[in-house]
């Protein structure tokens, strides 16, 4: 990229972003990357994706929730580009409860949780020129334009701060959220009135009756400084960096407290880019108007009408870095005309319009102090080294994931070696690789265990499968525990007072073994222990007795079944609504599955399998891991169901529309829109799209060379529905949408 800007003082010296170093492919995953699309899901490769799902989600808790990240942006971006990679070389992979499709993390339960009034997206990112122009020119193909024809951009600085969702009605704030995880987030509303740069009326307001304002809670550098140096001189800990700070001042119980905290607040959209208000056209005219309602407002952002703009835009703002006054980690790029963001829309995870372009790593030099082993909730052995403590870019950091044993060999990572660590913001790095001309001469290569660390059972790794897993269940200390805190956990069971330590000691005296156990649990079982008087005991068989009634879909999830996820769980319940028609109709499956003599006559005389494959978010290897789970797993989940009362799950109450719950296919090239941009409006419509044609589908929508679908379709009795009127029925939309309807 080129060095002179034209839009600010040339800096030589500062770089573009490269791309991140290749996350290392090991021989089964190329084979994996190299299968033909569509193939069959060999059971490695779903191995793999269960171990990437794990990862992606133990992650997304660390970094959103818990504020202490595990991996650099890189290496998390990489797990994700394998999870990405596999679901589009095997589609059957891929659910809506899919960690590539989730936003963010759960909000915590310490907090009320609010539902914010458009989802929260997160945006794609890239690593260098080429990258933004990749995604320029998928943008472009969207709306079907050439790729010259895109812009103008609007690029502004990415502040690393913590997200914050304002809601105003009537232009008077009533609400402040954090993200959450895109559609639910925290309620932070008594801690916000005290934010300086927060007003609690827009001046001047003459918009929709609701709007949100999005934007990030940060700490000024010098602030940040000056309240380090008195933590210091009154013998506290430092903090470790400025959002981390925000964060934990944003999120106080005592609002008093957040009040004390030198926060500001950088709004960076609102919902007037959904609605496209009157005299609001571009994403300009929306900033301009939020400075005009009392906000602060960027003064670093730049209208790029040309790549070579957004180029030199890059490398002039990375040179502004230590200018600017508050921490940013790379740039944001919006297409400026909000008719076009409005077409382009959003994919599951992130909007079509915007890309953050992030600033290279930080990289240090430590030594590896230890490396020892862990056993997760489904048997999988992740390595971990510990570092001796080294300062990334105002963080100390200490350990760092090693993903699985051939990354560790790979690496060949020693106890003692020197090694270079990668920091991508504020998280813990990825080891980029060891020195071994400067490792001691004793030095011994790092022997990956045979047996689990937790309950010395011998692993097992599948033929071509990554992980050495420990199958031993629930006899595993380590595994079972990890069960038990999720099956406790708030989607869950939703124990309360039940928390990780809890659960652990539970288990090492020997109370709770099975989730049976914990609703035998008596006083006379607690009292007695180290830390529980009357009244912890009290509260903990309380909670106990509250969770005894739950919905299905939280019991489904509550199970842990491998491959369902809460939206799954959720999905499953919708279809079969009580937990005997769920049991059945899974006994059914695993008749037609594995017939033998004796229950040759048992079907119930429906295809219950292809009933289950039927449902949102279940394919074929799901439904396998669901049936499987069901015949394995059968004697402790009908030992806690005998504690259980399961309620029959309610049906939502969501909007209708014409095309709610229809199932359409697509053939041919629409005149006015891309396939593309048709698929969307029909899903955001509520119907469900399938790529080809089957009996399932209720309307096929036609355009110019359609080729034989439509001969088939009839046949099939399906309504066929030409270009023109399949655009009066997004007329019709579109009216009943505006009529509140």
């Amino acid at each position: 990229m080129s060095t002179s800007s034209g839009k600010g003082p040339e800096h030589s010296n500062v770089k573009a972003p490269q791309p991140p170093e290749r996350a290392h492919v090991s021989q089964e995953e190329s084979s994996v990357f190299g299968a033909p699309l569509g193939a069959s899901v060999p059971p490695a490769v779903q191995a793999q994706w269960q171990d990437l799902q794990k990862q992606i989600a133990e992650n997304d808790l660390a970094y959103y929730q818990n504020q202490d990240p595990l991996l650099s942006d890189d290496a998390y971006d990489a797990l994700r580009y394998q999870l990405q990679t596999l679901e589009h070389h095997y589609p059957a992979l891929k659910t809506p409860d899919s960690r590539s499709e989730r936003i963010g993390y759960d909000p915590s339960p310490l907090f009320s949780s609010v539902t914010h009034l458009w989802p929260v997206y997160s945006l794609e990112k890239v690593n260098d020129f080429q990258g933004f122009l990749d995604f320029s020119d998928k943008a472009a193909r969207f709306l079907g334009v050439s790729g010259d024809s895109m812009g103008p951009w609007i690029a502004e600085p990415k502040i690393d701060g913590l997200t914050l969702i304002l809601r105003y009605e009537q232009g008077r704030l009533v609400r402040g959220a954090t993200r959450g995880n895109g559609v639910m987030g925290e309620d932070v509303t008594s801690n916000i009135w005290h934010i300086p740069s927060i007003p609690h009326e827009l001046h001047g307001y003459n918009g929709p009756p609701v709007i949100e304002i999005r934007g990030e809670i940060y700490i000024l550098l010098k602030d940040f400084h000056q309240w380090n140096t008195e933590r210091i001189a009154a013998g506290l800990p430092a903090l470790s960096n400025p959002r981390n700070a925000a964060s934990g001042s944003l999120r106080q119980l005592d609002a008093r407290v957040t009040a004390s905290r030198p926060l500001l607040f950088m709004p960076h959209g609102s919902t007037l880019s959904d609605e496209l208000h009157p005299g609001v056209l571009t994403y300009r005219d929306s900033v301009q108007a939020i400075k005009q309602w009392g906000f602060l407002q960027k003064t670093a952002w730049r209208a790029c009408e040309t790549p070579k703009d957004v180029q030199n835009y890059f490398e002039w703002i990375a040179g502004q870095r230590p200018l600017l006054g508050y921490e940013i980690d790379g740039v944001v790029y919006k297409l400026d005309s909000l008719s076009d963001q409005k077409r382009l829309g959003h994919s599951a995870r992130s909007p079509r319009y915007a890309v953050a372009a992030k600033f290279p790593a930080h990289d240090a030099m430590t030594h590896i102090l230890s490396i020892d082993t862990q056993v997760g909730r489904t048997g999988v052995i992740t390595p971990v080294a510990h570092v001796q403590p080294v300062w990334v870019a105002g963080v100390m950091i200490s350990k760092a994931s090693i993903h699985n044993a051939d990354e560790l060999a790979r690496k060949d990572l020693r106890i003692g070696d020197r090694v270079l660590i990668r920091r991508a913001g504020d998280v813990i790095p990825q080891i980029v690789q060891s020195f071994p001309e400067h490792r001691p001469r004793n030095s011994q290569p790092f022997v990956f265990p045979t047996h689990c660390p937790s309950c010395q059972c011998l692993l097992v790794r599948e033929d071509g499968a990554v992980a050495w897993r420990c199958v031993s269940g629930w006899r595993c200390g380590g595994q079972a525990i990890g069960r038990l805190r999720h099956m406790v956990s708030r989607d869950a069971l939703d124990i309360d007072g039940l928390g990780a330590k809890q659960v652990a000691f539970l288990y090492k005296q020997g109370l709770v073994r099975l989730p049976g156990d914990l609703f035998r649990l008596t006083m006379q079982d607690l009292t007695p222990l180290d830390g529980w008087g009357e009244q912890s005991a009290s509260q903990l068989i309380g909670a106990l007795n509250r969770a005894r009634t739950v919905s299905l879909h939280r019991w489904i999830y509550a199970l842990g079944i491998p491959s369902v996820g809460y939206v799954s769980a959720q999905s499953l319940a919708q279809y079969y609504q009580t937990r005997d028609h769920f049991e059945h109709c899974l006994q059914a499956c695993i008749t037609e599955c594995n017939p033998t003599p004796s229950n040759a006559g048992a079907s119930t005389g429906a295809n219950t399998y292809t009933d289950l494959l039927n449902i949102s978010g279940i394919g074929q290897d799901t439904a396998s891991a669901i049936i499987t789970f069901m015949t394995t797993e059968r004697e402790w989940v009908k030992d806690l169901a005998q504690y259980i009362e399961i309620v029959e799950e309610d049906t939502p109450t969501t909007k209708k529309t014409l095309l709610s719950d229809k199932t359409l296919a697509f053939t041919g090239t629409l005149p006015n829109m891309t396939r593309a941009e048709a698929k969307k409006r029909a899903e955001d419509a509520g119907a469900r799209v399938l790529s080809g044609l089957s009996q399932r589908v209720d309307f096929l929508v036609s355009g110019e060379k359609s080729g034989k679908k439509i001969e088939q379709a009839r046949s099939w009795n399906i309504t066929v529905l030409d270009a023109e009127q399949w655009q009066s029925v997004l007329d019709s939309l579109w009216d009943e949408s505006n009529r509140g309807g």
